[in-house]
């Protein structure tokens, strides 16, 4: 009998919880209503792409917990690096972008979207590591990343600066 109860009890929470789902699912949702283009710059670098990572030797890695052996792991935090955009030669965008964890140690990412009306500009990327105040005046900064080209962007497109797979420097995609 109470097996009968619990079986019963069951199936009606079910059609309850099954009906206030039917319900809920009839309200309307408010949509974006904006006639807006977006630019998004999204790209991620890696630790091993700006920094110096020296190869552990097999020593070093036998004192590190097992989950922790990673050969080709940099030590010590990434380099931070200088973000701007400018659209039509001015200046739109400017941010400072770290490495993420509490050391500072893993990859960089950007993303950030920018709404923008409807029309063709000039769109110029950089990213380029700062330099850190106890580098020397001659150190090798490493490759800046870089995008300048035009881009005509519509109503309620999505135009996407991001790392070409082949260079890995920035490229703009245009909506298909």
């Amino acid at each position: 009998m109470m097996e009968l109860i619990r079986w019963v009890a069951g199936i009606a929470v079910l059609l309850a919880v099954a009906t206030i789902v039917g319900a809920l699912s009839q309200f309307p949702v408010a949509a974006e209503d904006s006639e807006d283009a977006i630019l998004r710059l999204s790209w991620r670098v890696r630790s091993q792409e700006v920094g110096e990572c020296p190869t552990r030797g097999r020593d070093d890695l036998d004192q590190l917990p097992v989950h922790m052996r990673n050969p080709d792991a940099c030590v010590g935090p990434l380099p931070a690096y200088d973000l701007q955009l400018r659209l039509n030669g001015e200046l739109h965008l400017e941010q400072v972008v770290e490495g993420g964890g509490a050391r500072g140690d893993r990859p960089l990412y950007v993303l950030e979207d920018i709404r923008l009306p409807p029309d063709t500009y000039r769109v110029e990327v950089t990213f380029e590591r700062r330099p850190d105040p106890g580098d020397d005046e001659g150190i090798d900064m490493g490759r800046a990343l870089s995008v300048d080209t035009e881009a005509s962007m519509g109503s309620r497109t999505v135009t996407l600066v991001t790392r070409a797979g082949d260079t890995g420097n920035l490229e703009l995609r245009r909506p298909r």
